[in-house]
């Protein structure tokens, strides 16, 4: 039985290796080994697995450092919350550990939202997400959203919520700190709260939820699944967001509130398929973008329209930058 992932785990210290490259030579003689002095290993220091391979001067950060600065965001961002009160929630990594995120969960402040016509609990929870890599793409990123009923299902309500500060001099030896700009919890709950009571009043027939969904975890055309494993994929796919929609749809009815969950559903318990490629990061991305457009197209036509706004989210560009707080 695998043993679940504990944050423990990811506040792991990250050594430093000399790069080497093997050199054959056309003699015929043993290849030489050469140091690439512009390069360097990260190692991970409890197996000795090779994290990433970066610039010779890139400053490290580790995970235990990210989760310090992330309290810092925290503080910064939500001035009038207490700093003290952000706590580790959920967590993920890849399997080599080169890739980590951890959620900073405000224990106290739970957001609730009514169902329509219904007096049931709908508790939200607001989190930070910090998401630290040791490829030398992007080291560090911080994100906001909510979760419901605490920890399962979420979305990424605001991305990019600070950056990174490197103050100068020698990369490998600078200091961290980050550059956030201050925002108001309430305001950002009335938003989200407003996007959301949208979605409930959102008439979706089911074959069109079907199809948002389908369309929001980019599941391919079954005219593009050319080998068998492929097709087999696709078919068990498709039973799977009718599965998980036809739960939501009992609990939420047929709206795009319930397409919503679907698909946040599917970023927190991901299908064991290999045409099923998504990250829990990139869903919950994918499903606060959707938020604010089917939102927004619903408060300017009454009935939306669902096959331009499918015309419109199968377009490539529909989902290629964060969209403005």
């Amino acid at each position: 039985m695998k043993t679940p992932l504990q944050l423990e785990d990811l506040l792991f210290d990250v050594d430093t290796a000399a790069v080497e490259a093997v050199v054959a030579n056309r003699d015929g003689s043993p290849p030489t080994r050469r140091q690439v002095p512009s390069k360097k290993a990260l190692v991970h220091r409890p197996s000795g697995r090779v994290l990433g391979v970066v610039g010779a001067d890139y400053r490290v950060v580790t995970n235990q450092e990210a989760l310090a600065l992330a309290h810092t965001v925290c503080a910064r961002a939500f001035p009038g919350v207490a700093a003290t009160e952000w706590e580790p929630g959920r967590i993920a990594a890849s399997k080599s550990f080169g890739q980590a995120s951890i959620d900073l969960q405000h224990r106290t402040h739970v957001l609730n939202l009514w169902q329509s016509g219904h007096q049931k609990d709908d508790p939200y929870t607001p989190f930070v997400r910090v998401t630290n890599s040791f490829n030398g793409s992007r080291a560090l990123r911080f994100d906001f959203g909510f979760i419901r009923q605490h920890c399962t299902n979420g979305c990424i309500f605001e991305r990019d919520l600070a950056s990174l500060v490197v103050s100068h001099g020698n990369r490998e030896l600078a200091t961290l700190d980050v550059k956030v700009g201050t925002l108001s919890l309430a305001e950002k709950w009335e938003q989200f709260s407003s996007m959301i009571h949208l979605l409930k009043a959102t008439a979706v027939p089911v074959p069109t939820a079907h199809e948002l969904v389908a369309t929001l975890l980019t599941l391919p055309p079954l005219e593009r699944c050319q080998t068998d494993w492929q097709k087999a994929d696709h078919a068990a796919l498709e039973t799977e967001i009718q599965t998980r929609h036809a739960r939501y749809e009992t609990e939420l009815g047929a709206n795009a509130y319930a397409v919503f969950n679907t698909v946040t559903d599917f970023a927190a318990r991901p299908p064991e398929f290999r045409l099923f490629n998504r990250t829990r990061a990139t869903l919950e991305q994918r499903a606060g973008t959707w938020l604010r457009t089917v939102a927004d197209d619903a408060a300017k036509t009454t009935p939306l329209n669902w096959t331009a706004h499918l015309a419109t989210l199968r377009r490539p560009a529909s989902f290629a930058r964060p969209q403005p707080g």
